[in-house]
Parts: structure tokens; C-alpha cells; sequence
């Protein structure tokens, strides 16, 4: 028997569904929240908005969306930058990993780069309503103290 739980791609779910029927496994699946929807580059996983890693390859805008029901959709809308990865690097957002042999430091000044960057692009895309710019302006500013807390000082 499979069972999954965690952030899951629609796309990866059918996939899963797929391999595991042709094989007589039963399949269950928890999905955090939803079931995602899946950018062009097959790993980040956005609520909804536009799919900024397809945007920066070639310029082309297509909007995604997860897979949802209308009580979290309400409440996620309310603080979620569109287009925004949901699980944001989880690994780097660790303080310590295992790795299945031992523990190995995680990098959490990677994953608010990572996300300052993502969030000036979708910016820069120009999708956003006002509020949903300004939530951006605002996780921006709050990414970026951060940051300056979490990187180095060097005297």
C-alpha cells in the first residue's frame, strides 16, 4: 500500500494513480491544503497566479491553479502571493536535515533569497491587482529584515 502525504501536485497525484493501479497498489493520498498546481520547471507549486519560472524562460504567461476547496481557497488568498511556491524550499528552511546517513545544516538565508527573488519577479510580471501588489510589497519588506538578521555580519 501507498500512502502520501505533503504537498501533492494534481499532475503527480495522477501520475502516482497511474503507476500504482498498473501494479494492484492501493493508493491513498493526504494533500496539505490542496492539490497543487505545477510550474513548466515540474517543482514549484503554487496555489494560483501565473507560473513565474515559465514566464522567465520565454516570456509567456499561463495561469495556474491548485486543485481546492472554497474555505481554504478564502483563507489562503488573504496572505498568499499568486504565483508563489507553497512548500518555498522546505528544505533550506531548516535548521538541521537528515539526510539518511546524518544531519547536515540547512540554509536559510537560501530560502529567503530564493524568495525575495521569486517575489520581485512575479512583480515584475505585472498580473497583481493593487492588494495583491501591496501584500507582495509588504512580504517583500518583511523577507528582506530577515534577511539582514540571517546573513552574516562581517566586522
Amino acid at each position: 500500500m501507498w500512502i502520501v502525504y505533503g504537498f501533492i501536485s494534481l499532475e503527480g497525484l495522477k501520475l502516482l494513480d497511474k503507476v500504482a493501479r498498473s501494479h494492484g497498489i492501493p493508493l491513498t493520498a493526504f494533500a496539505m491544503g490542496n492539490l497543487t498546481a505545477l510550474c513548466a520547471n515540474n517543482y514549484d507549486m503554487p496555489l494560483h497566479g501565473v507560473d513565474e519560472w515559465l514566464w522567465r524562460r520565454d516570456r509567456s504567461i499561463r495561469k495556474l491553479s491548485a486543485l481546492v476547496d472554497r474555505t481554504t481557497f478564502a483563507e489562503y488568498v488573504q496572505e498568499l502571493i499568486p504565483g508563489s511556491d507553497q512548500p518555498g524550499d522546505w528544505s533550506a528552511r531548516q535548521t538541521k536535515l537528515f539526510t539518511g546517513k546524518g544531519y547536515e545544516n540547512g540554509n536559510i538565508s537560501d530560502h529567503l533569497e530564493n524568495s525575495t527573488r521569486l517575489i520581485k519577479s512575479l512583480l515584475e510580471i505585472g498580473t497583481f491587482t493593487e492588494w495583491q501588489e501591496q501584500l507582495a510589497r509588504q512580504e517583500l519588506k518583511m523577507l528582506e529584515e530577515e534577511l539582514a538578521k540571517a546573513r552574516p555580519r562581517i566586522t
